[in-house]
């Protein structure tokens, strides 16, 4: 007999005990950011878009002592710093050495910085090297020698590239990606308790 399922928050392994997250934790949220009071609220509840905004050290002191002036670059008004933006960026876990992150030294360090192999660094799109082999003649060089008669051989030009399984359609383009989806990063500003709720699953024991 397959038992009832259990439809209530305990039911579906949701908690209504307040969790506590570290300043600093960065989550993906998939709700919209568009409308200011949208951003608002969110604000209310401790959270920052990772949107490169100015804020205030006096206003997100625990904020601050985690970030420190890491994103925030030479000019901004003093007793400001900046939030990251990771707007349009794939994340990736730090590295210790070049066996890790094989480009390691084409990585640029943040704003605020002083090494590009810190928590915040950038590094530039690139695609893996590779090599296609192959050769195409046109014409065949003939004739009795010294009589310069024949074609002499030249090569063609080829193009190769990615395309769709049925040829139909290039997969190459204006940036190297995989398949992907938009979310919005938040960034936790305050210690503010928060609740899980609906889409917040708490770890198993």
């Amino acid at each position: 007999m397959i038992p009832s399922r259990d439809n209530t928050l305990s039911g579906l392994g949701f908690s209504r005990h307040p969790v506590e997250l570290p300043v600093g934790a960065v989550i993906a949220f998939a709700g919209d950011l568009s409308a200011t009071q949208a951003i608002g609220a969110i604000i209310a509840e401790g959270w920052l878009p990772c949107d490169g905004r100015l804020v205030q050290q006096a206003e997100y002191r625990a904020l601050f002592r985690v970030l420190g002036l890491v994103y925030t670059p030479t000019g901004d008004p003093a007793g400001s710093f900046r939030v990251p933006d990771y707007r349009g960026q794939f994340f990736r876990g730090i590295a210790s050495d070049a066996a890790q992150d094989p480009g390691l030294a084409s990585r640029i360090a943040p704003p605020g910085g002083a090494s590009a192999t810190m928590v915040g660094s950038t590094q530039p799109p690139m695609v893996q090297g590779h090599a296609h082999e192959y050769g195409a003649l046109n014409g065949v060089e003939t004739g009795d020698t010294g009589s310069g008669g024949g074609v002499p051989p030249t090569a063609q030009p080829k193009t190769t590239g990615l395309y769709s399984a049925d040829g139909s359609s290039s997969l190459s383009g204006e940036e190297t990606r995989p398949q992907n989806i938009y979310v919005n990063y938040l960034v936790k500003a305050s210690r503010a308790r928060v609740r899980l709720g609906v889409g917040v699953r708490p770890p198993a024991p």
